[in-house]
């Protein structure tokens, strides 16, 4: 059982899982008195997937800041403020940095860098911008993950 959440690989299948503790959501979400706080960490989580970090050894910091600038596009594409993306963070690590984490200036930055990007000139509108069309039915195209050859697909509703 994770103490906290992990992006995880199963090495005879392939399959990918984020596991996650539930109580350890529960107070990160009370701790930083923000909803976004559980999203924040399931988007950092998701991105360690679609960077293959659970698939190749490498940098450690240098993993973890790339994860975080994930978090912050996706939590401005999905609505969130600056300091919602950033709330779960705040509470969750520490000032300075360890072996497997970089310290909190770092992570900040990071998903301030992620946020600002993912409402840049030129980026799609987003949740808040996107149109119902007309007759009603899905708001917009799925996402699609591709996932050991099969594609799966889930609607944003």
């Amino acid at each position: 059982m994770t103490p906290n959440a992990e992006a995880f690989i199963d090495e005879k299948t392939g399959e990918r899982f984020i596991f996650y503790n539930a109580a350890f959501m529960q107070s990160v979400k009370q701790r930083a008195v923000e909803d976004w706080s559980p999203i924040s960490i399931l988007a950092h989580e998701v991105g360690h997937h679609l960077a293959f970090h659970t698939a190749i050894a490498g940098n450690d910091h240098k993993f973890e800041l790339e994860v975080d600038y994930f978090s912050g596009f996706v939590l401005r594409r999905l609505g969130a403020t600056l300091n919602q993306a950033q709330a779960a963070m705040r509470v969750i690590n520490r000032k300075t940095p360890g072996p497997t984490h970089p310290g909190l200036d770092d992570r900040l930055q990071a998903i301030t860098i992620g946020w600002t990007d993912g409402g840049g000139p030129g980026a799609p509108p987003g949740l808040k911008g996107a149109k119902r069309p007309a007759g009603g039915g899905k708001t917009w195209q799925p996402y699609t993950f591709l996932q050991r050859r099969r594609q799966r697909r889930i609607w944003l509703t």
